[in-house]
């Protein structure tokens, strides 16, 4: 009986297998590192969960915060020496929360750079332990500085916003156009009419339950015309105030569409009752 061919499918020698794996190993190795290095705005980095100093620091480190990344190495104490003042005991009771944890975590904060700005990043920090024990964090800081600057530009120009608003003498005021439902009402409404801005926000008739009675089939049809003649409105009408006083209103506003459809009123209420105290003298 014939023996059976040898399979000779695969001929490497064991020399041969050991060195592709590791060339394959070597290749992977630095794919990864081509992917940690190009990650924009963002480092990675691993250091020791007991020493703080760190094993291993992504090159754009050193383009985020303009130092040799040999400093980060060489000094044990540089990430705390680099955390801004204000942030840093909590960072590092985030650090020792996750290590008694066992738990990833995350959080905001800000470090000082080499020329002295100060930087804003998004950190997330994973505990391990080596083979050996070894307790280590391993993380990923992100670059979040424009963000922020963009965040604060924008809170700032509201504040200045809603300052202005409500220094302005009249009510300036948002509601839908067919519902009349106010969406805003400025803080001048309290002082002028008496009634907490709530109110005007919560009850969906506010605006005609305080028109004076013999005032209000004219302003809701002159508000009615403003919205299907998309011309906006011009009304002049009495309120009631919430000590019992009748103030006279000059309501200005002008219609916001979307799409062709009326979507809501904004405008101006100023209180002309000395003006029409005058006219009628």
């Amino acid at each position: 009986m014939k023996k059976p061919p040898k399979d000779r499918s695969d001929s490497t020698t064991p020399l041969e297998k050991e060195r592709r794996a590791c060339t394959q190993a070597e290749q992977a190795e630095q794919r990864y590192r081509d992917i940690v290095e190009g990650l924009d705005s963002t480092m990675v980095w691993e250091m020791g969960a007991e020493s703080f100093q760190f094993t291993f620091v992504s090159r754009r480190a050193e383009l985020l915060l303009g130092y040799p990344l040999q400093e980060w190495y060489t000094d044990p104490k540089f990430w705390q020496d680099k955390l801004h003042p204000e942030d840093c005991q909590r960072v590092l009771g985030l650090f020792e929360n996750a290590l008694e944890e066992g738990t990833d975590q995350r959080c905001d904060h800000r470090m000082i750079a080499a020329d002295g700005r100060t930087v804003w990043f998004h950190t997330g920090i994973r505990p391990i332990r080596e083979i050996g024990g070894t307790a280590m964090f391993r993380g990923l800081s992100v670059d979040m500085t424009a963000q922020r600057e963009a965040a604060e530009a924008i809170k700032r120009s509201q504040e200045r916003y809603h300052a202005l608003v409500n220094s302005i003498e009249g009510i300036v005021w948002e509601a839908e156009a067919e519902t009349f439902r106010f969406r805003f009402v400025s803080k001048q409404a309290e002082r002028l009419l008496g009634y907490p801005v709530d109110l005007w926000l919560d009850d969906p008739n506010f605006w005609k339950d305080h028109i004076f009675p013999d005032d209000l089939e004219n302003a809701i049809s002159q508000w009615e015309k403003g919205v299907s003649e998309k011309t906006g409105v011009d009304l002049e009408y009495r309120m009631i105030a919430a000590d019992g006083r009748t103030t006279w209103i000059r309501n200005l506003a002008s219609l916001l569409e979307e799409g062709d459809q009326p979507v809501c009123l904004r405008g101006l209420m100023v209180d002309i009752s000395e003006r029409v105290r005058v006219e009628r003298c």
